[in-house]
């Protein structure tokens, strides 16, 4: 049963007390799943098949094993991004930091084996050097016509002529911009083809590049994480997370607040959830979704009675935080996306048998998956005022 009793030391969070369940998703590597219930029961499921890598909060790339989360941060500020959430992907450019390999197919250009790469191993990661003009370095990927990401992390080792990639074998050539001697920045470049053949060219004789992690990727929302490649190509795993059958924390048939706090991957024309409480069907639900291409908010009573507030603000850009938050009471709803009221519903009639709560899916599954990066989920068994939504979501 829920209680709403303040104890010693109950946190508030964005200056309001005795939410009753409270998950940031912002940890340091290697961190449980259970630790991300500041408040509340922890996650009961997590999976994800596979292995799947992430940054440490140095910049370090590291590999976490199946059904290890991946907490991930930004390479050069060390920030916490937040629980790496993805769909599974085939990553197909073979040898992706080993260019030496026969595979990489070189004009004009040598390569070696001998540089400090993205997981700070020695000697991981290839040197690209251009024994004459228009030197390049390139891959076929044999597949079927695709929308097609191929990735790349880079910097320059000696020299300032330009360095280009391809993903069409150099019918057209992407010059990389604001290229960095100092750290590897991630230069992605999406066409839809078969067989792309994919890589380098450097355009001035004696100029070198240093480069890591090669990736062919194909539908997908944009270039996604990474993983080592050698002779055969590698899949990981999409990631699920659930919290099932722990309701105590949720006011059944009551007013309530729930805020969330989150980065997507890009608009890929489908629908995604944050989060979905129901009662095992879709008769009863409480979500936070985008609905290509509006975030929307659900409250529903029954197969027949909810509340659906959506807004016109578009899909977020790809990796930016954004906020939502819903709150509700008897015939008085108002849903908020980044400091504006998206809108209000003067009709509620409260649902009485929520019985479970998923994140990153919705109810009966199907393709609706959240991608991204989950950051927090806030929830208060009261209506908070409208401002200050509008304030937590800013």
């Amino acid at each position: 049963m829920l209680s709403l009793e303040v104890s010693p030391g109950s946190p508030a969070v964005h200056g309001y007390r005795r939410p009753t369940l409270w998950y940031n998703f912002r940890l340091p590597g290697g961190s449980s799943i259970s630790d991300v219930a500041l408040v509340g029961p922890a996650p009961t499921t997590y999976t994800r098949s596979s292995a799947a890598m992430a940054f440490d909060e140095n910049g370090v790339l590291q590999q976490y094993g199946i059904d290890i989360p991946a907490f991930d941060h930004d390479p050069y500020t060390g920030e916490a991004l937040g629980l790496l959430i993805e769909p599974a992907r085939a990553m197909r450019a073979l040898w992706n930091r080993d260019l030496t390999n026969a595979v990489w197919v070189k004009t004009n250009c040598t390569s070696a084996l001998d540089e400090t790469g993205l997981k700070g191993d020695a000697n991981a990661c290839s040197t690209l050097t251009a024994t004459g003009a228009n030197a390049t370095c390139l891959q076929t990927v044999t597949f079927a016509s695709n929308d097609v990401f191929y990735s790349a992390w880079v910097k320059r080792k000696t020299g300032t002529g330009d360095i280009q990639m391809t993903a069409d074998g150099g019918a057209t050539w992407t010059t990389l911009t604001d290229l960095s001697s100092s750290v590897f920045k991630r230069y992605v470049v999406n066409q839809t083809l078969a067989n792309a053949v994919i890589g380098f060219r450097i355009v001035t004789s004696g100029d070198e590049i240093i480069v890591d992690f090669n990736q062919h990727e194909v539908n997908v929302p944009n270039a996604t994480s990474l993983r080592v490649t050698n002779a055969a190509s590698v899949t990981r795993q999409a990631t699920a997370l659930y919290l099932i059958n722990e309701m105590d924390w949720y006011n059944n048939s009551g007013p309530g607040t729930i805020y969330s706090s989150m980065r997507h991957y890009a608009d890929d024309g489908t629908h995604r959830y944050v989060f979905d409480i129901t009662n095992n069907s879709t008769d009863t639900r409480n979500s936070h979704r985008i609905i290509n291409p509006d975030r929307n908010w659900v409250y529903r009573q029954s197969a027949t009675v909810e509340a659906t507030i959506t807004g016109t603000s578009g899909f977020p850009a790809y990796g930016v935080v954004d906020k939502m938050a819903s709150a509700w009471d008897v015939n008085d709803g108002v849903f908020v996306a980044n400091g504006s009221v998206i809108g209000t519903d003067n009709s509620m009639i409260m649902h009485t048998d929520a019985s479970r709560m998923l994140m990153a899916i919705r109810q009966g599954g199907g393709a609706d998956y959240f991608y991204g990066w989950f950051g927090e989920i806030i929830y208060w068994p009261y209506r908070l005022p409208t401002a200050a939504l509008q304030a937590m979501t800013t």
